[in-house]
């Protein structure tokens, strides 16, 4: 196995060490470079006649499979669809992406487009309404002492849902709005759920009461 490439710093203490006459000994021990680095970046000194130092060839590597064109229609896919999987991406696009491997679907969405598989944005649970509502009780009430909220008890009521939403997954770049329509966990209708009911006060918390399906709970 190849070790790391040395770097053009180095490179160029070498060949100026080489050029005040230094032998390769003691140039190893100035540059911490290994004698046979030493004695090839003179050798390929020597034989490029110039002065300049002498630089590291850029590796071809294989060229890329996607794209500037394909990159855009994918872009374009998982923007309208952000949920989307790569596997489902490379299987609607055979065209494109017959011969491309999934891992290189995901590797191209999160190197090159920027994205990253996270959860998605929840629905917020109340609505502009009660946000109004809510603003009025905590303006109305700011000024109560603390004998009085002393003697106030909270309570509600909440139901816990079963569903199969913790797997789904969705496509975010930095910029996305993270409110945006196609960004938010789509419910299934009528899921299994708990319902309980609980309180808390200034002197703690109340005991959780477990309510049977279909309980009726007013205020």
């Amino acid at each position: 196995m190849p070790g790391p490439k040395t770097s053009h710093d180095d490179i160029v203490r070498v060949i100026e060490c080489h050029k005040i006459g230094l032998p390769t000994r003691d140039i190893a021990q100035r540059t911490g470079v290994h004698p046979r680095t030493i004695q090839n970046l003179v050798r390929k000194f020597k034989e490029s006649g110039s002065a300049d130092v002498p630089h590291h060839k850029k590796a071809s590597g294989r060229p890329r499979k996607l794209s500037e064109r394909t990159l855009k229609i994918v872009k374009r896919q998982v923007d309208a669809v952000p949920s989307t999987s790569a596997k489902k991406i490379k299987f609607e696009n055979p065209r494109l992406l017959g011969d491309v491997s999934v891992r290189t679907v995901q590797r191209r969405l999160s190197t090159d487009l920027g994205y990253k598989k996270v959860n998605p944005s929840r629905e917020p649970d109340i609505s502009k309404r009660q946000v109004i509502a809510r603003k009025h009780f905590a303006e109305k009430y700011k000024e109560w002492p603390l004998e009085k909220w002393q003697q106030v008890l909270w309570s509600d009521k909440a139901s816990f849902f079963v569903s199969d939403t913790s797997g789904n997954k969705v496509w975010r770049r930095p910029q996305t709005d993270t409110l945006a329509d196609n960004q938010d966990a789509k419910r299934r209708k009528f899921p299994q759920y708990v319902m309980v009911w609980g309180c808390f006060g200034y002197g703690g918390l109340g005991t959780l009461k477990f309510l049977d399906k279909n309980t009726n709970v007013n205020q």
